[in-house]
């Protein structure tokens, strides 16, 4: 159900995903070439940055049984964001080490 939860909310680009609960979670990739360090590293930082105040929102409604550490949510999400990419996209952002980046952000 979490799972569930945490994809309806994530959405890339253009077009936001909304839940049944109409929750959506909006990081734009425009402007950004994934293949590129700099640029996966930017995406990471916008996913971060994102994933923070989402959940500093919405977090006891995507993870409710962690209300008091918002880091469960904002990693959940950050993950789900990454996954949400289109396959060639996903490559190259991980090649260029974007989820190292993510991971280190999201501590």
């Amino acid at each position: 159900m979490l799972l569930s939860h945490l994809l309806a909310a994530v959405a890339l680009a253009a077009a936001p995903a909304a839940g049944s609960d109409g929750l959506s979670m909006r990081v734009p990739a425009a402007g950004l070439d994934l293949g590129d360090r700099a640029d996966a590293a930017a995406f990471a930082e916008r996913i971060a940055d994102e994933s923070r105040r989402f959940c500093a929102a919405y977090g006891p409604r995507v993870t409710p049984t962690s209300q008091g550490d918002l880091r469960l949510c904002e990693r959940a999400m950050g993950a789900a964001a990454v996954s949400a990419l289109p396959d060639d996209q996903w490559r190259r952002f991980m090649r260029a080490g974007g989820r190292r980046v993510l991971n280190r952000l999201q501590g």
